[in-house]
């Protein structure tokens, strides 16, 4: 039996709702018994996608996302692995390797795409 893309957004939007529910078991763990209710902290949920997908498969999982629970109070941010690779490069190499202004690097995206 051939599957609708309504059962893919569905099981997508389960899939997420999982995921959402052990992010926040494992925060609530985390800060149980310091005085902290980690209900207080604010979320921010960011998913990365790969490079190739187009703007309608990423605004459909945005739409999962956020029927997931995970857009209460700011939007899902999506983004390409690619442009994600760079930024944490980028942050990570700016602390460690002293980067600066007009300083230049090259990131190489060698996926499977």
């Amino acid at each position: 039996m051939a599957s609708s893309p309504n059962d893919a957004k569905r099981l997508i939007t389960k899939y997420l709702s999982l995921l959402r529910d052990h992010v926040e078991k494992q925060i609530s763990n985390r800060f149980e018994g310091r005085g902290i209710d980690s209900r207080d902290i604010a979320r921010e949920y960011m998913i990365t996608v790969p490079a190739v997908w187009p703007e309608l498969a990423q605004e459909a999982t945005r739409i999962c996302a956020k029927e997931a629970g995970m857009a209460c109070s700011v939007p899902v941010e999506i983004m390409t692995e690619p442009e994600a690779a760079g930024i944490y490069a980028l942050r990570h190499m700016s602390c460690e390797e002293g980067l600066g202004v007009d300083d230049t690097f090259v990131i190489c995206d060698a996926g499977g795409g």
